[in-house]
């Protein structure tokens, strides 16, 4: 969103109407353009376009910190308290992965608290309810600030995808093919993201912050949601 004056500028014509959310979107029924989606796809009336990549790591606030240690192994995580993502579709709970010696490892946690909705999750680890693990860019400002401390930063979990799908029949309309190639670039100069934004692929999830709980938008006066 702080980029988006960039687009109205390049693109006057191209009226926007954007919306923000965690459910999933059926970018058809609702007549939506575009939207932007983390995780593996899995739809394959759609055809995404990758964008990059999120940055996934685990934090939690010095006041949570100061009171149950600071876990330096995954074996530690046991007696810690963790806020978990739910999917607000299937209701499914999404535990804790990590990466060590090259080696993926989910690792399920004492916790009771979950959350569907990505800023309340942010806000439970700022208010020191328990270790959460997310998207990199949606922590970082308040790592800055000393709010969040990352832990575990050496077996962060393998990045998220992130992508932009939009139905076959909207492929080659000048106000999708306009947007997509605006944010593959905006996502490029991101250093939160990792990048490969050659590919476009045809296949569409049940991602933490994405998946089946998507960011989606529709360009141009249609009824939208992201």
């Amino acid at each position: 969103m702080p980029r988006l004056s960039d687009f109205r500028a390049q693109f006057p014509e191209v009226e926007l109407m954007i919306g923000l959310g965690d459910r999933r979107v059926d970018l058809v029924a609702e007549g939506v353009d575009c939207a932007l989606r983390v995780g593996a796809l899995e739809d394959s009336t759609l055809v995404a376009r990758q964008l990059g990549r999120l940055t996934v790591a685990t934090a939690a606030s010095p006041k949570y910190l100061a009171a149950h240690g600071y876990p330096r192994t995954l074996s530690e995580l046991n007696v810690h308290e963790a806020v978990h993502y739910f999917s607000g579709r299937t209701g499914r709970v999404h535990d804790f992965k990590f990466v060590e010696s090259g080696v993926e490892k989910e690792v399920k946690m004492r916790s009771t608290t979950a959350i569907n909705d990505a800023d309340a999750y942010v806000a439970c680890g700022i208010q020191g309810v328990g270790l959460i693990q997310a998207p990199l860019f949606m922590m970082a400002p308040h790592m800055t600030s000393g709010a969040l401390v990352e832990v575990l930063a050496d077996k962060r979990p393998r990045p998220l995808p992130l992508a932009a799908v939009f139905p076959h029949n909207r492929l080659l309309a000048p106000k999708v093919r306009a947007f997509v190639e605006w944010a593959a670039t905006v996502f490029a100069s991101c250093p939160l993201l990792n990048f490969d934004t050659r590919r476009t692929i045809q296949q569409d999830e049940d991602a933490p912050f994405g998946g089946s709980e998507d960011r989606a938008l529709s360009v141009e006066g249609v009824d939208p949601f992201i």
